[in-house]
C-alpha cells in the first residue's frame, strides 16, 4: 500500500493538473483572507462583547468550509487519475496479479490523492485564520 500510495503521490506530484490546482488554492487562499478580512474591517460591530457569537460562527464557517472545498476539488479533480494511467499502461493487471491485496491496492492510490490535499487543505486554512485574525479582529476585537 506505501510503495502504491508513494508511486502514485510522485505522478501526482509531477502532473500539469497538480501545478494548476496549487495556484488555484493559493488564489483561494489569498483571496479569501484579503476579501473575509476587508469584510469583517467594514464592520462596525466587530470590536462588540454582544457580537463575539455571531464571530465565531464566521470563524467557524470559513475553518469548515473552505478545507472541504479544497479537499473536495482534489477528490474531483484527481480521484480516476491514478486508476485510468494504470489502466491505460496495462500496470493494474500486474498489480492485481501481485500478492498484494485489492483493498491495499485501492487505498494506497486512495491515500495519494486525499493526503496532499488535505495538508495542503490544512495550511490554506491556517493561513486564512492567521490573516483574519491578525488583520481584522484583532484590532477591533483585542482578542484572537
Amino acid at each position: 500500500m506505501k510503495i502504491i500510495g508513494l508511486r502514485d503521490f510522485r505522478e501526482l506530484r509531477q502532473s500539469n493538473a497538480f501545478r494548476v490546482m496549487l495556484v488555484v488554492v493559493t488564489a483561494v487562499t489569498i483571496a479569501a483572507s484579503v476579501g473575509i478580512s476587508i469584510a469583517l474591517g467594514r464592520l462596525a460591530w466587530l470590536g462588540e462583547e454582544t457580537a463575539r457569537p455571531l464571530l465565531v460562527l464566521i470563524i467557524s464557517l470559513v475553518a469548515y468550509f473552505l478545507p472541504f472545498l479544497i479537499i473536495m476539488a482534489f477528490t474531483w479533480g484527481f480521484a480516476s487519475l491514478p486508476v485510468i494511467k494504470e489502466k491505460i499502461n496495462g500496470n493494474i493487471e500486474c498489480l492485481l496479479a501481485t500478492p498484494i491485496s485489492p483493498g491495499a491496492i485501492w487505498m494506497g492510490k486512495c491515500l495519494a490523492i486525499f493526503l496532499p490535499g488535505f495538508a495542503i487543505a490544512v495550511i490554506s486554512t491556517l493561513i486564512v485564520l492567521l490573516v483574519i485574525n491578525l488583520t481584522a479582529i484583532v484590532p477591533a476585537a483585542g482578542v484572537f
